[in-house]
């Protein structure tokens, strides 16, 4: 069952690697033919840390490491790319449905890691609590207030940034009260959360460009 395990998730990670790779590189390529185009701007940085966030998530799984640097990736990966990660989707979101970004969203890219960086290292989870309720209330602020004017496809970006806060919440729900039953799961679950933003951004892409 180890030996089973342990295959599932190279091949899990090797595969979730490599599709946020791919879809790194396709937005940069976009970027590279339309450098002018705010959005693919945003969405190429986004993707950037998709690939940093899903292979801190997954190199630690696959890859024989010390404990000390173990914890050095897991601290990296939660406390920086996974947070930025998240504020960049909810900046994008922001960008679509409005053509500006406030500066909520920029306060809460600056502050978020940082209070993730005191929760995992100091064991000080209400900053980052707090914060983290900022950005689902003004979350829900900016689709309510858009929620007139916008258009269908712009519902795949606000999708996407539902699928990484409920994601979110489940691991760590999973992670924090059915940590061995869940164990098989928790994976499949992260890679599909960290996989959901840049796919359906490129829906939003696809069917918004012509």
């Amino acid at each position: 069952f180890i030996q089973k395990q342990a295959k599932s998730t190279y091949i899990l990670g090797g595969m979730t690697i490599a599709a946020s790779a791919s879809l790194f590189l396709l937005f940069l390529v976009l970027l590279f033919l339309n450098k002018s185009v705010r959005l693919f701007q945003l969405t190429t940085l986004l993707t950037l840390f998709v690939v940093l966030s899903t292979t801190g998530v997954f190199f630690e799984k696959v890859v024989d490491l010390s404990y000390a640097t173990q914890k050095i990736v897991f601290l990296i990966t939660n406390a920086i790319f996974l947070p930025i990660m998240t504020v960049l989707t909810l900046l994008i979101t922001e960008w679509v449905l409005t053509r500006r970004v406030s500066w909520i969203t920029y306060s809460l890219m600056f502050s978020i890691p940082f209070a993730s960086a005191a929760g995992h290292l100091f064991n000080i989870s209400l900053p980052f609590g707090l914060l983290q309720g900022v950005m689902v209330f003004y979350f829900g602020y900016l689709v309510i207030r858009s929620s007139r004017s916008m258009k269908s496809v712009e519902w795949a970006v606000v999708i996407a940034m539902i699928i990484l806060t409920v994601g979110g919440v489940i691991s760590v729900f999973l992670h924090k009260y059915y940590r061995v039953e869940s164990a098989e799961y928790e994976l499949p679950i992260k890679a599909a959360v960290l996989l959901s933003s840049p796919l359906l951004l490129l829906v939003y892409v696809s069917l918004s460009y012509k």
